[in-house]
């Protein structure tokens, strides 16, 4: 699995040191609990993995200088709930799905 390295920006506030006020930015992902109802059961702060069928729907490629970025857009298909997750840097099973 590809890890994501999370944007720092840094927030002006002049008074505090600068260390102090840098933020890391992940990509957010959030979809209604309709759709993954497993979630209810989960705790803030644990990570899970969860499979998703993607259908690509738009992209956007900007070339500035000599770097590239920009954004891709997808329905989401299908989900699942792969059964496991990672607590304090353990893995540990799921309970069977309702």
């Amino acid at each position: 699995m590809r890890k994501i390295r999370p944007k720092v920006y840094d927030d002006c506030v002049p008074s505090v040191e600068r260390s102090l006020t840098q933020k890391e930015h992940y990509p957010h992902f959030s979809i209604n609990i309709d759709h993954l109802p497993e979630a209810k059961k989960w705790e803030i702060g644990n990570t899970y993995y969860v499979t998703l069928e993607l259908k690509q729907t738009s992209i956007e490629i900007n070339k500035r200088e000599d770097k590239e970025s920009g954004y891709v857009g997808f329905d989401i298909t299908a989900i699942e709930a792969e059964g496991s997750r990672i607590k304090k840097g353990k893995k540990y099973d799921l309970p069977d799905k309702d």
